[in-house]
């Protein structure tokens, strides 16, 4: 494990604030932190102390939540600070240079922080001296779903680690505490993402398979299951395309992702074609087996590292959007929207 202790200035948040003459100490513990068992998420760094130097009265403890492994699940990364109040899990992991979704939930001592938005700080370790100030709104579904999140554009200008800062409400925190967790950002992102072309994939429909091999899901919409993505593609037509297992999620950044898109087939099954893929090969053995569930190998084709995504592709195979992570209704009705426009 190496430690490195690193003294800085933070002169200025990008067009909103200025910090000036805060002397900050960081005391980092970097180890590559798997965040998959079969480590195929980026390794995250795990910061474990973080320290600031008092300089005024306003000073402020800002601590790096840890990464824990208890709490992620389906390839999203959590973090927990050291008591334990309060958990960060980041929808988003699949980070990269350029304009990038970030999601995240927070949970506080009270439990699911809901909130109007958050705001947060982004600062790149190897450029330290400039930040990004980004208001994170909160997104969420009506009462069918239950299910919202925290939800921003970046534009990421370099690889490597950054810090996101969480500027916790007075009345939500306790005392004058900062909580920070440690993001990873790649060259490239490891899936198919926005303007590249999506692969030509022949995932089986109902004309292959009875409906019990084709979801997890219990009572699943037939319309989901019609259309191979290459056949989409040779027909021109607009596709919401959604890779998730319904029946076996274990992260609240799952939610009813596919019952959403299901709910948005009802009203634009004419305009656009969708498919859902499951995100388990075999998905009827699954049920009686989970314990030897193996990954459906599309996925691999797509690169995706998460269990859940969500794509909004053109006309001409072009993705349009790309979901990682839970994306409520209004979020994804507004890509959607955004394409027929377009």
């Amino acid at each position: 494990m190496s430690i490195f202790l690193i003294s800085f200035m933070i002169q200025k948040v990008k067009g909103i604030r200025t910090f000036a003459g805060l002397g900050i100490t960081l005391l980092l513990l970097l180890p590559g932190c798997s965040l998959t068992d079969d480590s195929s998420i980026a390794n995250y760094s795990k910061v474990d102390s973080v320290k600031m130097e008092s300089v005024g009265p306003n000073s402020k403890q800002l601590e790096i939540l840890s990464f824990t492994k208890e709490f992620s699940g389906d390839g999203y990364p959590a973090f927990i600070s050291s008591d334990e109040q309060y958990r960060v899990i980041l929808g988003t992991p699949d980070l990269a240079i350029g304009t990038q979704r970030l999601s995240f939930l927070i949970y506080g001592p009270n439990g699911l922080m809901v909130l109007p938005h958050l705001d947060v700080i982004i600062t790149p370790f190897k450029d330290y001296r400039e930040a990004d100030f980004l208001r994170m709104q909160y997104l969420s579904d009506d009462s069918a779903f239950g299910m919202g999140i925290y939800v921003g554009s970046l534009t990421l200008r370099q690889s490597g680690d950054y810090l996101m800062q969480i500027v916790l409400p007075p009345r939500h925190s306790s005392g004058d505490r900062e909580i920070a967790i440690s993001l990873v950002v790649q060259e490239k992102p490891a899936a198919i993402s926005k303007n590249m072309k999506e692969p030509l994939s022949n995932n089986s429909t109902l004309i292959d398979k009875p409906i019990t091999e084709l979801t997890t899901g219990l009572n699943p919409n037939l319309g989901l299951y019609q259309e191979t993505v290459a056949n989409a593609v040779k027909t021109h037509r607009p596709t919401v395309l959604i890779f998730a297992s319904p029946g076996f999620c274990v992260s609240p950044m799952c939610g009813s992702q596919v019952d959403i898109v299901s709910d948005l087939f009802e009203y634009y099954g004419e305009e656009f074609a969708f498919i859902h893929i499951e995100t388990y090969n075999d998905p009827h053995k699954v049920r009686e087996d989970p314990d030897n569930a193996e990954r459906n190998p599309i996925l691999a084709e797509w690169g995706i590292i998460s269990d859940q995504v969500v794509y909004i592709i053109n006309r001409d195979g072009l993705i349009f959007e790309r979901f990682e992570g839970f994306s409520p209704y209004v979020e994804l009705e507004a890509s959607m929207q955004a394409l027929i426009a377009n």
